[in-house]
């Protein structure tokens, strides 16, 4: 009787793992190694970008392909039918970055993605011995306070490079208490941006002295 009730325990507990299990969901997929940076000529071999991604619970990956014309994952989008595990990249002069994002699907659910790194793809003329001379660096998105701008430079070739702007930040003014500090409660400073009016505000300590204090109390 004791072993047929172990027996039941034991395959409770096993049965309460696999529900567990199962609740989590599908694993998320593991990159197992990343694709270089590619360089072709116009009119060369061309270039094919691969996945190389992984399941650890044996589950079936999907992909998406993204685009983007600087390196910068924020500003990735989506291209239209390039859902397989290889990617060909179109021949156009310049250069440009892609990624993918690989999904694990078992029992009709669906993991978190898994995202690739930027791969930096270049096509160029056909001609060897060039070697690229970029012009100054031109900002063509401003950058604000909190977000990044974009430049570009172009070499003589037509190749054109364009990169991220760092966001400026904020310049905030000297700051006006707009709550007074008390014994008993912290006050309030408050900064404004110069440059987009955005605000913050700190808290200010109280800094009156105990003989003060005991005065007031006096007082009252």
């Amino acid at each position: 009787m004791k072993r047929l009730i172990i027996a039941f325990i034991t395959w409770m507990l096993v049965g309460v793992t696999v529900t567990a299990a199962w609740a989590a969901g599908p694993a998320k997929p593991v990159i197992e190694a990343e694709m270089p940076d590619c360089y072709s000529y116009i009119g060369g071999s061309g270039i094919t970008l691969y996945t190389n991604a992984s399941a650890s619970d044996g589950g079936t990956l999907k992909y998406q392909w993204y685009v983007t014309d600087i390196e910068n994952m924020a500003m990735i989008r989506a291209i239209d039918y390039a859902e397989g595990d290889s990617y060909q990249v179109p021949e156009e002069l310049g250069v440009k970055w892609y990624c993918y994002a690989a999904w694990n699907v078992a029992g009709g659910a669906e993991s978190e993605p898994t995202y690739s790194r930027l791969i930096r793809v270049e096509f160029y003329e056909n001609n060897p011995v060039h070697i690229h001379s970029f012009g100054q660096w031109m900002v063509t998105t401003e950058p604000t306070c909190e977000e990044s701008g974009i430049k570009t430079r172009e070499c003589d070739c037509g190749v054109t490079e364009r990169a991220e702007v760092p966001a400026v930040g904020h310049h905030w003014d000297a700051g006006t208490i707009t709550r007074e500090p008390t014994p008993k409660a912290d006050g309030e400073k408050t900064y404004s941006c110069l440059v987009c009016k955005a605000t913050m505000t700190e808290p200010v300590k109280y800094s009156g002295s105990l003989e003060g204090d005991n005065d007031e109390k006096k007082q009252r």
